[in-house]
């Protein structure tokens, strides 16, 4: 298998982490909270005009946009932190190599695009790259953007040899270079996805349902 088919099948894979992340947080919100409010008891008679309704069902209202849709959207927003983590785990931890190699070559890209179509400018426009990433996908310029808040991704790309960049062959050497530059600055441990605030929202939307079921 080629370097490049290896890196776009790699690109789609971590797109689908992405997706299926938000998916899965969002659907499960959904339709967990379908669920409690069909089982929710009735609070007011559904009569008159619209009007009528919000003003004698004030507090009914308020109960049902809590769980559809507030809640859900909550699940939605927490889906989307969680992704971007777990999607930082699967490029980082689990397929650095392909990360970095896919970096490097749209490093090499970029470069020659904006360094008058020679690599051997690349160094001096590190820093625009980094800071635009505007030739990586949507999913990547994410797990990039969060791994260059804590390591100086311009500083290690500005130390890159343009001869090695230049060429295909040394390109895996400069990947693998770079990923032990990032190593120094970030520990695996801290990319583990954290499941404590999905948690502490679920737990929150439970006891939601208990109260408004059989207390209030």
């Amino acid at each position: 298998m080629s370097v490049v088919t290896s890196v776009l099948k790699f690109v789609a894979r971590i797109g689908w982490v992405f997706a299926s992340s938000i998916l899965g947080f969002a659907l499960f919100g959904l339709l967990l909270n379908i669920v409690f409010f069909l089982f929710l008891p009735d609070r007011c008679a559904v009569q008159g005009s619209v009007g009528a309704v919000l003003a004698d069902c004030t507090d009914a209202v308020l109960i049902g946009l809590l769980f559809l849709p507030l809640f859900p959207i909550l699940y939605g927003i927490l889906g989307y932190k969680f992704a971007i983590q777990r999607s930082l785990h699967f490029g980082y931890v689990q397929n650095r190599d392909f990360l970095f190699r896919y970096i490097i070559d749209r490093f090499a890209a970029f470069a020659q695009k904006y360094a008058g179509g020679s690599i051997a400018g690349a160094t001096s426009i590190a820093s625009r790259f980094v800071d635009k990433l505007d030739n990586l996908p949507l999913v990547l310029r994410l797990v990039v953007g969060a791994i260059k808040k804590v390591v100086p991704m311009a500083d290690l790309l500005d130390h890159i040899n343009p001869d090695e960049l230049n060429n295909l062959n040394d390109r895996d050497t400069v990947a693998a270079h770079l990923a032990k530059e990032t190593d120094r600055y970030l520990k695996t441990e801290l990319l583990q996805p954290d499941t404590t605030l999905p948690k502490i929202l679920l737990a929150i939307n439970v006891l939601a349902f208990v109260l408004f079921k059989w207390v209030f």
